[in-house]
């Protein structure tokens, strides 16, 4: 007889921990939610290998921050479920052991 783990019905996007049985406390969601934002610092005249690499990325990104936009909608799903769903599927098949996805 085999035995099955207990996650060997759980939709692929849900991952292998069960993050969906841990309790939500919207206090905190509103606590976080009235904090101001905090100010971006930027990297400018920083050295180091890890600034080196940071500058690369920037650079090999930044032609897409501005620029034309793309005649075509993605094809994504309209609603919102089915959408996180395709997202955390999407990173799991990336290799990401744990993805959320929130309200912004």
């Amino acid at each position: 007889m085999l035995i099955y783990s207990p996650s060997k019905d759980r939709p692929v996007e849900f991952g292998p921990f069960p993050l969906e049985t841990l309790a939500r406390d919207e206090a905190v969601v509103a606590k976080e939610a009235a904090r101001p934002p905090l100010s971006v610092k930027t990297a400018q005249g920083e050295s180091g290998p890890l600034a080196a690499a940071l500058d690369k990325y920037r650079e090999l990104y930044a032609r897409f921050a501005s620029g034309d936009v793309a005649p075509q909608k993605a094809p994504v799903p309209d609603e919102l479920e089915p959408r996180a769903a395709d997202i955390k599927a999407f990173a799991y098949f990336m290799d990401a052991s744990q993805v959320g996805i929130c309200k912004i």
